[in-house]
């Protein structure tokens, strides 16, 4: 009864009161979390030192790859033909303490397992990316003794060729590759300032050979047509090789063909 007076009173009233009381009292609250927010601080530092021994892990192995990068395919083959030598029984003739004497480069035994598995795959990222920059570059040198037009898109067709060579499907020249492989080799577009119509003939009677054999099967094949029906090359707008008044080319030389 005296609470429903109460709150019936409240309900009627018309103004009311309140006052503040402000206290110093530090009991224990029954919803103050800042144990466990010690406890999860606690934890939050073991996580943070956790995830510094695996950076410090991934930065091991990322050193160790760019280590492994250093050794050719040639040298891997010959530590793991020396490390895997067996002798009439079948087993290894060396231990691990032999091989690391004799090739000192390499610091532990796991190199060896990732040669073999290097070797399995053709050499690592790195030496396909090299080995498809110096077949790339020696056909670039090669167009420029016989004097061909080149440019970006002759690179990158020559890439997309080398990838299969080196067993590296996945590598893409862009644009941006490309340009590094200019500054590389110091190869930058010119204009063109000595044009060259012939510049060598390889084998003069196979050309000749060729000359007589179109004649021969020109005149046949003329015979089913009226002359208005037979234009000559030079009556049309038709090139059997596209001229460009730039090429890619060696910085620094005189003359560009």
């Amino acid at each position: 009864e005296n609470l429903y007076e109460t709150i019936k009173s409240v309900k009627s009233a018309t103004t009311y009161r309140y006052s503040e009381e402000t206290t110093l009292d530090v009991d224990n609250d029954p919803f103050d979390y800042s144990s466990s927010s010690d406890e999860e601080e606690g934890h939050h530092d073991n996580n943070s030192e956790s995830e510094e021994e695996v950076d410090e892990e991934e930065s091991k192995s990322e050193k160790d790859k760019r280590h492994l990068a250093n050794y050719s395919l040639d040298f891997m083959q010959e530590v793991v033909d020396y490390a895997d030598e067996k002798d009439k029984n079948g087993k290894r003739r060396r231990s691990w303490k032999t091989v690391r004497h004799r090739y000192k480069s390499v610091p532990n035994q796991s190199y060896v397992s990732r040669f073999r598995t290097y070797l399995q795959q053709h050499g690592t990222k790195r030496q396909k990316t090299n080995d498809i920059d110096e077949i790339v570059f020696k056909k670039f040198l090669q167009a420029l003794e016989q004097a061909l037009l080149l440019h970006d898109v002759d690179l990158q067709r020559w890439v997309l060729k080398a990838v299969k060579e080196v067993h590296l499907e996945a590598f893409h020249p862009s644009h941006g590759w490309v340009n590094n492989f200019k500054v590389r080799h110091h190869v930058v577009s010119r204009r063109i300032t000595n044009v060259v119509t012939c510049h060598e003939i390889e084998n003069p009677d196979e050309i000749l050979k060729t000359e007589n054999d179109y004649r021969e099967n020109f005149f046949k094949s003329s015979s089913h047509y009226r002359p208005s029906q037979i234009f000559n090359t030079d009556q049309v707008g038709v090139e059997r090789q596209l001229y460009s008044n730039r090429t890619l080319t060696m910085e620094g030389g005189k003359k560009v063909f």
